[in-house]
């Protein structure tokens, strides 16, 4: 289960004397997201992500283990070096007491020693780099940001005040390191509760709670109702999740069949096999969506043409039927209208097409950390899976960070056989899959543009046949010549349809653009395969592992476009 996301940060120095006002405001907010949850009516895992700092980060801790609450542990820095920042014994003790409480910790890596390996000068302390850092990722990987802050904007980096800019979008002066990261950041929702702390007492309203939302958003009600949406998605997907596991272990178990041709090779570990599990479900789920998306695009196709020509026989031949009571077409042509109307709502209703979409690069990016995990990459898809978007579709990759936190900074130590595993499976395996559906798409959309042009040219033959007198229907008003020039009129209406909805249901799907796609990712796949022929010749396998990071960059970017390609083209109802 994809759990909610809530981060936390806050002052060190609440003011001791309201601690419970604190606990209570922490609390009911908490109770407010839980509830939000579970109105989906789908089970929720709600998740705490805190730093574990001294003061607010430990009380909001604190409140949501009281709660049943999950934590997930980030830290600044490697744990030893982070608990000398800590004023005392009894504060070292609640720090580990909390700590191993955590369902899961992640020790974020030195940055200082990074950027001297590079070259880079910072006149900055190393530390709060780290605190900067810590900051960044925890704003950035979750779906509500609970700041317990007084409100006051100040300069200090990676202080509370400027984890608040991160989520909200105001520039900063970043380091180096993550200032591409900080640019790109999917700001988001987040709820301020007014904390007075012991050096600035002095606030307005204390321990209310208060919006907190990106500069230039319409409102914070339009931000709250993005949020929301951000928790419905990831809701959806636990139940799309739980269905399929019960109704379609079969479809799952093709995926995880189709992930490699050998899976002799996956390794024997409990948290790849468990992403090789998310994976598989994640495909067979995006292939179930994309099943409902082309039929319902396609049913409705034809449902448009038959009302298109049952209105031509209402108009043109219904009312030269003897006996013919006009209520029997229109109510027809009633029921034509009702099936398109039911049929849109329900697809729409259903999100078929946005679920399929956004469910595919679930499934691509976690293939690429599966890719990465068995080569001994310690890079995490959550740094590269669609990083600018913001908004709505900023649940994808918080999401991703449900699926896969438990990578981040850790990697295991590939040999050279699983280097060649990944190679043949995953990079030869990906460029006969693009090379497969390039000729597919290729051969549609000539397929397409042929059969398209043929209806064109035959309706327009049929419309000149229809300038001979003696075949217009204008020619006489009763007999077969009336009726010959009426069928023909309607032939020549029909062709002329089901050409507009052959080029519709291409253009709705994209053929010609996605064949562009399949055919450069080919050609990517392909290069990267000959380059890691020549370098495992060679025997340089750090080399190899740069150009699968690369290799899996170039894919999460690509997947990303094809996202978005794709959210230009909604579901809609055809028009001919």
């Amino acid at each position: 289960m994809v759990p909610i996301l809530i981060g936390v940060t806050g002052h060190r120095d609440p003011v001791p004397a309201d601690a419970d006002k604190l606990r209570e405001a922490v609390r009911a907010e908490l109770m407010r997201i839980r509830g939000m949850c579970v109105r989906t009516g789908v089970g929720v895992r709600i998740v705490l992500i805190s730093g574990l700092a001294e003061g607010s980060d430990r009380l909001a801790a604190e409140v949501a283990l009281e709660l049943g609450i999950e934590l997930l542990a980030v830290l600044p820095m490697p744990q030893a070096d982070y608990e000398k920042d800590f004023a005392d014994s009894d504060s070292l003790d609640e720090f580990r007491e909390l700590l191993s409480r955590a369902e899961s910790v992640i020790e974020l890596p030195w940055l200082h020693d990074d950027l001297q390996t590079e070259g880079t000068t910072v006149d900055v302390d190393p530390r709060v780099l780290q605190y900067e850092r810590l900051g960044l990722f925890i704003s950035s990987n979750c779906h509500i940001l609970l700041a317990l802050w007084d409100g006051k904007r100040l300069t200090k980096r990676g202080g509370t005040s400027d984890v608040v800019s991160m989520r909200a979008g105001i520039p900063g002066t970043a380091n180096p390191k993550i200032f591409y990261s900080r640019s790109a950041l999917p700001i988001g929702y987040g709820i301020q509760i007014v904390t007075p702390r012991l050096s600035q007492p002095e606030v307005t309203n204390p321990y209310a709670r208060k919006p907190i939302h990106p500069e230039g958003w319409e409102s914070p009600e339009r931000a709250e109702q993005i949020s929301e949406k951000v928790v419905q998605n990831t809701m959806e997907l636990n139940a799309d999740m739980a269905d399929q596991r019960e109704a379609h272990p079969e479809e799952i178990e093709r995926s995880r069949e189709w992930l490699f041709n050998d899976r002799s090779g996956i390794p024997d570990d409990p948290g790849l096999q468990a992403c090789v599990d998310h994976y598989s479900v994640m495909d067979s789920l995006a292939n179930r969506f994309k099943r409902l998306r082309v039929n319902t695009i396609a049913t409705l196709f034809v449902l448009i043409i038959a009302a298109f020509i049952w209105f031509e026989l209402h108009v043109k031949v219904f009312p030269h039927l003897p006996g013919m009571h006009l209520v029997v077409p229109v109510i027809g042509y009633v029921v034509l209208i009702a099936a398109v109307i039911y049929l849109y709502a329900r697809a729409k209703r259903g999100r078929y097409d946005q679920k399929h979409e956004d469910y595919r690069v679930l499934a691509e990016a976690l293939r690429v950390q599966i890719a990465w995990q068995i080569a001994g990459v310690s890079e995490s898809v959550i740094d590269h899976c669609i990083p600018k978007q913001i908004g709505e579709l900023s649940w994808i990759r918080i999401a991703l960070f449900g699926f896969v936190h438990p990578f981040i900074n850790k990697s295991r130590v590939a040999a050279a056989s699983e280097l060649e595993f990944i190679r043949t499976q995953w990079v030869e395996g990906q460029m006969e899959f693009y090379h497969r559906k390039n000729r597919i798409n290729s051969h549609s959309v000539k397929r397409a543009t042929k059969i398209g042009g043929t209806l064109l040219a035959a309706s327009g033959g049929i419309a000149l046949v229809l300038c001979v007198p003696f075949f217009s229907p204008l020619s006489s008003v009763h007999g077969w010549q009336m009726w010959v020039g009426k069928g023909m009129a309607m032939l020549a209406a029909a062709l002329l349809a089901v050409a507009a909805a052959r080029h519709g249901f291409a253009e709705m799907l994209a053929w010609a653009e996605q064949t562009h796609q399949y055919a450069r990712m080919e050609n990517v796949f392909g290069l990267a395969n000959l380059t890691l022929v020549e370098l495992r010749n060679l025997h340089r396998w750090d080399d190899m592992r740069e150009v699968l990071v690369t290799l899996g960059q170039e894919a999460l970017a690509e997947h990303g476009a094809w996202l978005i390609m794709h959210r230009a083209r909604p579901l809609e109802v055809p028009r001919l």
